[in-house]
């Protein structure tokens, strides 16, 4: 993608998932693991190695391939995480919902599936701070609301 493609097409797959396993979700490595795996999966990548921020609440996750890219928010007390993967070509959505799904011991979800996508930074610092923006939309998005003060 260049800078006069802001959006690539392909498959955009979100899921915004609840009652996952917090054990699950609390373990950043076995997170990056799951990621690297299902770069297998979309381009037999066995070296990819996903960029990891970690928060007092959880992780996030971000592994750019090729033609593919995949994020993962992960917010362990809350047994929730926003996860997404795009690709340029084919995706079998399906099959990897229910690999995240099962993995994560998801107990619910929302999904979407979308045609385009902005692509992941490749330079290191933005794309560290793409990930703490997604991270910070997914919180809100996950997050409950809490009684708000003076009402």
């Amino acid at each position: 993608m260049s800078a006069t493609e802001p959006l690539a097409t392909g498959t955009l797959l979100r899921i915004d998932g609840r009652g996952a396993g917090s054990e699950e979700l609390a373990d950043p490595a076995a997170l990056d693991a799951l990621l690297a795996g299902l770069a297998r999966r979309l381009e037999d990548r066995g070296d990819a190695s996903p960029v990891r921020i970690e928060e007092a609440d959880g992780s996030s996750h971000a592994l750019p391939l090729d033609e593919a890219w995949l994020t993962l928010h992960a917010f362990p007390e809350l047994g929730r995480y926003a996860f997404a993967a795009f690709s340029r070509h084919a995706l079998g959505d399906a099959e990897l919902y229910d690999a995240v799904a099962t993995a994560l011991r998801t107990g619910g979800a929302e999904a979407s599936v979308r045609r385009r996508a902005a692509d992941l930074p490749r330079e290191a610092d933005a794309l560290a701070r793409r990930l703490a923006g997604e991270r910070a939309w997914a919180r809100t998005r996950l997050a409950p609301l809490t009684a708000l003060d003076g009402d």
